[in-house]
């Protein structure tokens, strides 16, 4: 199973293509992003222009 988050509302995915259509953009997205700190620089980085 998998759970899908809107900006309205989230819905429970169960369906096994699905499921793993869910898994792999997560895997994707995990690929992606920053590491912990990294991440955190970037944040503090961005709160300083503001």
């Amino acid at each position: 199973m998998a759970y899908s988050d809107g900006w309205s509302q989230g819905q429970m995915i169960d369906t096994p293509g699905e499921v793993l259509r869910a898994q792999r953009a997560f895997e994707q997205l995990a690929a992606l992003a920053l590491p912990p700190d990294l991440s955190a620089e970037m944040v503090r980085a961005y709160v300083e222009e503001g």
